[in-house]
This record gives structure tokens, C-alpha cells and sequence, in this order.
């Protein structure tokens, strides 16, 4: 098997050991009750999708106590775009539980929201419909959903844009199965858990690309062969 050239072994050595001490960074900053900090250091280093995990092994081995893992949760969820993509729904179902019920409400001054701005300051007791905007075929399976329907659709829509078809998901669940609510100028996200949604979850519409979005992807203009031309 032939060897990588020195120079390229070399690099490669150092690459790992940078991620090793910024994995190790983020480790101590979650350890020191900095979780934005945590999260600033994966998001830079595209680390990003490391730190829930991190985050759970902390808690799991008792180093990141219950009392203190509500602020890190909060954080390191808001911060992460895909959360499921990076660790599976019940490590993140088992955390949110041992917080208790979270509530978060961020408002930036001079921004003015689409939606209105309101929330649960504690777990609703009354049944809570919620709406999720995905990936058509996708079941609307997951545990982010959102208080306001157009809120969803955008998402929805978005989905369609990129894939060709999106489907707004409809679902009401028991106010047990809220486990957190973020709400900021963008949107209404509540979390839900998952084991509530079974055979709760309806279409509520399907969405197809918009008519900007494909005019624009037809008119797009690329450079073949130094001739500019319509694709």
C-alpha cells in the first residue's frame, strides 16, 4: 500500500490535532458554564454537530449536574441546525426531561416579528397544535415544530424549493408532550417529544416550488467554454 507523501502525512497530523484540542476546548467551556462559548467554538471550527454529543456524555457521567444543564441545553439546541443530525432523539428527549419544561424568549430591539410574540412561561396543560414544515416523505417526523402555521409553511416552502415538493405537517398534542418552547423575531419553536406524536401527525398541505424559485433556477447563467449561456 502505497504511503502518503511526508508533507500530506504531516498536515493531516496536524489537522487532527487541532480538532483534538478544540473538541477538548469545548469540552472545558460546556464544563465551565460557558455554552455559548461551547457553541461559538464549534460553529467556527465546523465542529458544530460535535458539541450536543459532547454535551451528553458530560451529563451522562454526572460531570454537567441537572441543576445546571437547563442554560446548556437551551444554548447548545438553539445553536445547532440540524439537532437530530447529531445525536438521536432520546439522548435529547432524556435531557429535556431532566431540566424540566424549558421557556425562552429572545427579542432583538428594533426588529419587528412576522408573528406575534407570545408563550408558554410554563408547560401548557391544555391540548397544543403545532405545525412543521418538511421534507415531503419525511412524515413530519421529528421534534421541532412551530406555534404558527404560516411560520411552518415557510419552511415548507423552502423544503419544496430545494427538493421540488414540501409538506406542511399538522399535529395536536397533549401539553405534556411540550418540552421546551425558543421564541425569538424568526420564529416559534416548540419542542416536541416525539413518543406524543404517533398517529397525531396529519398533512396539512403539500407544497410544490414557487414559481420565483423556479424562474430564477431556469435563468440562471452559467459559463461553458467561455460562452454564457441559459440553464
Amino acid at each position: 500500500m502505497a504511503r502518503l507523501d511526508p508533507t500530506m502525512e504531516e498536515h493531516l497530523r496536524r489537522e487532527h490535532e487541532q480538532e483534538a484540542e478544540t473538541l477538548a476546548l469545548i469540552e472545558q467551556l460546556l464544563l465551565d458554564g460557558d455554552p455559548w462559548g461551547a457553541t461559538g467554538v464549534g460553529i467556527d471550527y465546523g465542529l458544530w454537530d460535535q458539541v450536543p454529543g459532547i454535551l451528553h456524555r458530560l451529563w451522562v457521567a454526572g460531570r454537567i449536574p441537572d441543576a445546571e444543564l437547563a442554560l446548556a441545553l437551551s444554548e447548545v439546541w438553539i445553536f445547532n441546525k440540524a439537532p437530530l443530525d447529531c445525536l438521536g432523539q432520546r439522548a435529547w428527549v432524556s435531557m429535556f426531561k431532566a431540566t424540566g419544561y424549558l421557556c425562552r424568549a429572545s427579542s432583538t430591539t428594533g426588529v419587528t416579528s412576522p408573528y406575534p410574540m407570545d408563550w408558554h412561561e410554563e408547560r401548557p396543560t391544555e391540548p397544543v397544535t403545532v405545525w412543521r414544515g418538511a421534507r415531503s416523505g419525511s412524515g413530519g417526523k421529528g421534534m421541532s415544530w412551530s406555534s404558527y402555521r404560516a411560520c411552518a409553511m415557510e419552511f415548507a416552502q423552502g423544503k419544496a424549493d430545494v427538493w421540488g415538493a414540501g409538506t406542511l405537517y399538522r399535529a395536536t398534542v397533549p401539553g405534556r408532550a411540550v418540552l421546551a418552547q425558543f421564541v425569538d423575531f424568526r420564529e416559534q419553536e416548540v419542542v416536541v417529544n416525539p413518543d406524543f406524536l404517533r398517529g397525531r401527525i396529519q398533512v396539512d398541505v403539500e407544497v410544490t416550488e414557487s414559481a420565483e424559485h423556479a424562474a430564477l433556477r431556469t435563468e440562471t447563467l452559467a459559463v461553458v467554454g467561455g460562452v454564457i449561456r441559459v440553464v
